[in-house]
């Protein structure tokens, strides 16, 4: 009597393999995700500190800066929101400010932890002498 190997052992190993390789890509994409939202936020924040600053020099009027911080920030992604009170004018002119933005994951936004949910980074901008 012959009998036929109809490779249920090499089935089942390539099936859990292709489970794990999905499972392994789809957090993969998600960490890039996270990654990605905080470096981008981070330029945001600089370019969004240096609209305020010069904002400011011209008129020395925190309402304008403010605005034009959050113009700034917005014209980069529409998500990204100035932290409320985050945006401090120091004597010499230099500002800093806090953004926000959600993080736009497959997975790991349903997680209980809010640094997959959201990131926040702070921006600096210097006054330059000229």
């Amino acid at each position: 009597m012959v009998r036929t190997d109809r490779g249920d052992i090499v089935l089942g190993w390539l099936t859990r393999l292709a489970v794990a390789l999905a499972v392994v890509a789809v957090l993969g994409f998600d960490a890039v995700q996270v990654g990605l939202a905080n470096v981008q936020l981070q330029d945001q924040a600089n370019a969004a500190a240096a609209a305020a600053r010069d904002a400011y020099a011209g008129h020395h009027d925190i309402a304008a800066a403010v605005t034009a911080a959050q113009s700034s920030a917005r014209g980069e992604n529409v998500d990204d929101v100035l932290v409320p009170s985050s945006l401090v004018v120091a004597h010499d002119g230099s500002v800093t400010l806090k953004l926000t933005r959600p993080i736009h994951t497959v997975v790991a936004h349903y997680l209980p932890v809010d640094g997959f949910k959201t990131v926040t980074s702070a921006g600096s901008a210097t006054v330059t002498v000229g």
